[in-house]
């Protein structure tokens, strides 16, 4: 715990001048010159002072009743609540990124105001780097005491590794390699057309693969709480969502910009947040995207092989085209999109096959070649030469039932089955569901329902692989889908999805 006397020691070594705080009676919070730097819990000490201010915070925040509005359960419950699925959080639209910025944002501020440590910086959980759960999270115990940071619901042990498809180098390049807000940081929903409130929770944009895969999956594999919508009430939820964070402040550093629209700049979280002394504020928008605005910075690598690399993986495509797609409006001229609606479900055992009228001709032009006949096309061409990309859009997927399934999408395998892994050249991406049906559903204390998800995979890489083995043929691109259980879950349980729609578009 943070006394009075090492604060009070603290100030009079670094010669800074003491400000009130306001929150905690008797206590001077220290003035702290520098930016506060976000640090990887990679390799941290279990008594790093700041997982130790962290780790004292949550232990005293779980200590408070939960009817009490600042409180462990009382700030939780801003994300989502026990009865009501999710409450003010955005999931599945373009608020998704700055919303969650301001809410982890908001914690590091109470930690500071807590316990009068202005250079207090949130840490974060690099899943790429370190696969297992952190040990500061996955003992039970710190010190012979109960661990504030253990969270018992938890599915995954502490000797799990999450995968190279989820978290792997080379998914995070792809998503690096993104170079519009809308895919990278989702999509806005096409109805919106003002700046009311009920937009920010509503759903009903096209989630990205930053979204889709590394943020859905991470949630759920460590599943319980995690996987719900109360999964702020893990601690491990904050250390996620820093590293998910930390990515965007590595995109916008390449030089990616993010969108200009009012409709997102403009838009206020109204009251969406909560100081210590109960007082809830408003955070606009546009005001995240500086995140050293918010009182912190990374150690982020230099860009200039980013930005290399980000060239060679995903050429430029038309930004017009590729946002008038995401938003369903009528394709500007060049721009090929061809949809096949759907009643089926993706099954374990019974892989969802949906046939869209693109041919391989047409897919030749875009990947930059030739076919050599009308049954078979042949690229030399390196993965990220191609002038255009291929994507498609699984549109109005509602959420599962269970927690039972992730779900896999390949391209024109026709031998398709639980057996295929994911290093077979047809397979495309995985993506996840963050909580079940009913925490979308929006019942209960006023909450508002979720619409739908939808997902973008991109196909151009797996396509120029077939592309080179003649397997692009014919006059349809075959997009599949497979639920491929859990661990520990059979085929036959593996929850079941309906697309409503997979349209393919060439960009």
């Amino acid at each position: 715990m943070i006394t009075r006397r090492k604060l009070m020691t603290t100030a009079a070594l670094s010669g800074a001048a003491l400000t009130f705080s306001g929150v905690v009676p008797g206590v001077r919070a220290v003035a702290y010159t520098g930016l506060p730097v976000r640090r990887s819990l990679g390799g941290m000490p279990l008594d790093d002072k700041d997982l130790s201010l962290w780790r004292d915070f949550v232990g005293h925040m779980k200590g408070i009743s939960e009817n009490e509005p600042v409180s462990w359960i009382g700030f939780a419950n801003i994300h989502g609540t026990s009865t009501g699925g999710f409450n003010k959080c955005p999931h599945g639209d373009w608020y998704f990124l700055p919303w969650h910025r301001g809410y982890v944002s908001m914690y590091e501020q109470a930690v500071r105001d807590w316990s009068g440590e202005a250079s207090f910086a949130m840490p974060y959980w690099d899943w790429t780097t370190d696969r297992q759960i952190p040990k500061a999270y996955s003992d039970q115990t710190y010190n012979g005491q109960p661990n504030p940071l253990y969270d018992a619901t938890r599915t995954m042990s502490a000797t799990a590794s999450l995968p190279d498809n989820m978290v792997g180098q080379n998914v995070i390049t792809d998503i690096l390699a993104e170079t519009e807000y809308q895919v990278f940081g989702t999509s806005k929903n096409p109805s919106q057309n003002n700046l009311d409130q009920s937009w920010i929770p509503a759903g009903g944009g096209v989630s990205g693969p930053l979204e889709a895969n590394p943020h859905n999956r991470v949630h759920c594999a460590v599943g319980g709480q995690m996987c719900s919508a109360v999964s702020a009430r893990d601690p491990l939820f904050f250390m996620h969502h820093g590293n998910i964070d930390r990515l965007w402040a590595l995109w916008n550093s390449q030089g990616r910009q993010n969108t200009e629209e009012s409709l997102w700049t403009d838009m206020p979280f109204a009251n969406n947040f909560r100081k210590m002394d109960g007082a809830d504020y408003t955070v606009i928008t546009g005001e995240t995207q500086a995140y050293e605005s918010l009182g912190y910075t990374y150690n982020l690598p230099e860009t200039s092989g980013l930005l290399a690399l980000a060239a060679r993986v995903r050429p430029g495509a038309s930004s017009t085209g590729l946002n008038d797609v995401l938003a369903g409006r009528p394709a500007p001229e060049g721009v090929i999109t061809q949809t096949k609606t759907n009643f089926l479900a993706a099954t374990a055992l019974n892989p969802l096959d949906i046939a869209v009228p693109v041919s391989a001709s047409q897919v030749a032009a875009a990947l930059g070649e030739s076919p050599q006949s009308t049954e078979t096309l042949r690229l030399s061409s390196q993965i990220g030469d191609a002038p255009k990309q291929v994507i498609a859009i699984l549109r109005d997927v509602p959420a599962p039932a269970a927690d039972t399934a992730e779900y896999r999408v390949f391209v024109n395998c026709d031998y398709l089955s639980l057996e295929v892994p994911d290093t077979d050249p047809h397979y495309v991406t995985t993506f996840g569901f963050f909580g079940l049906a009913g925490d979308h559903a929006g019942h209960g204390h006023g909450g508002t329902a979720k619409e739908p998800s939808s997902y973008l995979v991109n196909l151009t890489g797996a396509l120029q692989r077939l592309a080179r083995r003649g397997q692009v043929t014919g006059d349809d691109i075959v997009v599949q889908v497979l639920a491929y259980p859990r661990q520990g879950v059979s085929p036959q349980d593996a929850a079941p999805i309906v697309p409503g729609s997979v349209e393919v578009a060439i960009v």
